[in-house]
């Protein structure tokens, strides 16, 4: 599951050797997705990179990124509702909950079970898992699903503690990370192509639906610039359907080549940040309520087209 840029420092300083006390290996997890059927349900090419190659393409992408994103933090367990604790990023740390627990790049961890899935138009995509004890001796099970482009990375990770009471057996993020690029576009084409990916929360205990979809971003008039985003066309990778999950946002304010709206801790949320020397790409993060039974929480990654 969870790929070093999943795992980000959430849990970081928590995490020890992965073996019981006797100095067996720990057992690891299943994968969130089977990795045949998820890139045949995309249409995305093999993508041949073994774990260790993944491995160091995410620390060097981590390891050159100056800017972090940070959804938030979903608590919850399968008798109870849980709760959302919000987040506070400023360059590559995020603060998160009150009192804050710290959340920086630095602290980001690659030592893990990397899975490639495929490459989606100039997009690797793969999957994290990963079965550790904390510190404070608990048993916690990493599972993620993320993308790379050249100057950005996006995820979603689920941190399963299954000695945890309701409602700390389920931690639930998603976040992007790059190299900053602090202006506005001024200039290229205005829309940037690429893959979101998102969780639905309501179904999580019962039939787990890993979504994968179309991200589209776009800017219409560079001299007054807002932002068009459209998350659309998800596929539930775990079951082959089509959902009938979409989110779109229009007009929003761009500064400093970040836009924002909404809250993590009630109702939509979308969160997101140019990458790249000339803009070229564009990471971000979103929270939907898009139906009464339905939350879906994910991150995207784009490329500009030319």
């Amino acid at each position: 599951m969870n790929s070093k840029i999943i795992l980000s420092l959430s849990l970081a300083a928590m995490l020890t050797a992965g073996c019981f006390g006797n100095g067996a290996m720990i057992p690891q997890p299943e994968w969130l997705v089977d990795a045949e059927q998820a890139r045949a349900l995309t249409g995305g090419v093999p993508l041949n990179m073994t774990s260790e190659e993944l491995s160091t393409l995410d620390e060097n992408l981590v390891k050159t990124s100056d800017s972090l994103i940070y959804s938030g933090l979903f608590r919850m367990g399968p008798d109870s509702p849980g709760y959302v604790l919000g987040s506070d990023c400023s360059g590559s740390t995020c603060k998160v909950g009150l009192p804050a627990r710290t959340i920086d790049l630095e602290d980001f961890i690659f030592d893990l079970d990397y899975q490639a899935i495929a490459d989606y138009e100039g997009i690797a995509l793969g999957q994290v898992r990963e079965r550790l004890w904390t510190s404070s001796g608990d048993l916690v099970e990493i599972y993620g699903y993320a993308g790379w482009l050249d100057y950005t990375g996006f995820a979603l990770q689920v941190d399963f503690l299954p000695s945890r009471v309701t409602p700390e057996q389920i931690r639930l993020s998603s976040y992007t990370y790059g190299t900053a690029t602090g202006t506005n576009p001024a200039s290229g084409g205005g829309t940037w192509n690429g893959v979101a990916i998102g969780i639905d929360l309501n179904a999580l205990f019962n039939d787990p639906a890993i979504l994968q979809g179309k991200a589209t971003i776009s800017i219409d008039d560079f001299n007054d610039p807002t932002v068009d985003v459209n998350l659309a066309d998800f596929i539930n990778l775990n079951t082959g359907e089509l959902s009938d999950f979409s989110a779109a946002w229009s007009d929003l304010p761009l500064v400093d080549g970040a836009f924002f709206e909404g809250s993590f801790i009630s109702g939509e949320q979308i969160e997101g940040r140019f990458h790249g020397p000339n803009h070229e790409e564009v990471g971000g993060v979103f929270k939907s309520d898009f139906k009464a039974d339905s939350v879906v929480v994910g991150s995207f990654g784009a490329k500009q087209s030319m």
